[in-house]
């Protein structure tokens, strides 16, 4: 079976990674919906919040584990679709983690942070809802997108499955590629 690839959707909480991963794995076949919150889930004991200080070196060991895996899915031959809170600042090891031969890329849905808040007052399946973090992790993002901008789409105003036509646009243009290393 030939490669497959890999595509990252990644934002702030509440953003919307979910549901257009969910669309976008629809899509394609064989396809994997690899979604990196359940890597947090795996830890047993000792789990730190992710947003926290303290929580840097689990975090890298979790985005190690859910990078390394997009790409052994990839080179499996399965189209992947990574549905993670991975800022711009995990791009370089993104890349080199999922391996050589494997294509990556890369969207950013960066909605208004009025939008993330109100996502996240009505989650109710979610077991993230923190108002606070999510305002700190969104200003982690806007704080790194230099470079990115080509990156980022805000989904406001379109339906899940527009921005679904807008994604698969944008990677047909060859926007959202990251370079190999």
């Amino acid at each position: 079976m030939a490669a497959g690839d890999v595509l990252v959707v990644s934002g702030p909480p509440a953003a919307g990674k979910t549901t257009v991963a969910t669309l976008l794995t629809q899509r394609r076949s064989p396809s994997v919906h690899l979604p990196a919150d359940d890597f947090w889930g795996f830890i047993t004991r000792g789990l730190v919040d992710p947003w926290l200080p303290a929580a840097h070196e689990q975090n890298v060991v979790v985005v190690e584990a859910a990078c390394t895996s997009a790409g052994i899915f990839a080179r499996g031959g399965y189209q992947v679709i990574l549905d993670a809170c991975l800022g711009p600042w995990f791009v370089p090891d993104l890349v080199s983690l999922v391996g050589s031969g494997v294509a990556v890329d890369y969207l950013l849905l960066i909605p208004p942070l009025t939008s993330v808040l109100s996502q996240l007052a009505g989650r109710t399946h979610h077991g993230f809802t923190s108002q606070d973090a999510a305002r700190h992790m969104y200003q982690e993002f806007m704080s790194t997108l230099q470079g990115f901008e080509r990156h980022v789409m805000d989904p406001t105003g379109l339906t899940p499955d527009g921005l679904v036509e807008a994604v698969e646009r944008s990677r047909h243009e060859g926007r959202l590629r990251l370079p190999s290393p």
